[in-house]
């Protein structure tokens, strides 16, 4: 399989479109679903334009490895307990240095990072709900509390708790944007 990488300019510029999709998902614009559909639209045009430009074998393109395409796979299926690099080497037999490497060319990440970042995806959504902070902490993969606070501020940029506020003051005014 060949995975094709965009320029990060072009990068941008289909993150744009899907941040613009979001917004409009949460009700941050006016005529959501139309403007949703005009966003979805403009981002398969510019991907589509893209492989169209990438031809057969495209220079920034990646050929995937099966075996790390599986251990993603795993990853995405288990990425709430406990896992380490080495046990994911010996597990899919492979040695850990190539494993790391194939892993960031694959994703653009770590398999820390990328464990972390599903992690967070994870407990954004869980937050919104009515559930403890230190519960979702822990059903994302969480140990401790301090922890999943340390990295979750990092990635999202604030604390879970400002987070869920956000999340719920944009319930409440869903024509709200700051």
């Amino acid at each position: 399989p060949m995975l094709h990488r965009p320029s990060p300019g072009k990068q941008a510029v289909l993150k744009e479109k899907l941040t613009e999709m979001e917004r409009c998902e949460k009700g941050a614009l006016p005529g959501p679903q139309l403007m949703q559909d005009t966003y979805l639209l403009q981002f398969l045009l510019l991907l589509s334009g893209q492989l169209d430009a990438a031809g057969d074998a495209p220079a920034n393109a990646v050929r995937t490895d099966p075996k790390v395409h599986e251990i993603l796979s795993y990853i995405n299926e288990h990425y709430t307990q406990q896992l380490k690099l080495e046990t994911l080497a010996h597990q899919f037999g492979v040695s850990v240095s190539f494993l790391s490497h194939e892993f960031v060319r694959y994703t653009g990440r770590s398999v820390y990072d990328y464990v972390l970042h599903r992690r967070v995806q994870m407990a954004k959504a869980m937050i919104t709900e009515a559930i403890p902070l230190g519960e979702v902490a822990y059903r994302c993969g969480f140990n401790d509390y301090s922890n999943f606070l340390r990295v979750f501020t990092k990635m999202a940029g604030m604390s879970p708790s400002a987070f869920r506020k956000r999340s719920k003051e944009a319930q409440k005014d869903p024509k709200r944007t700051d």
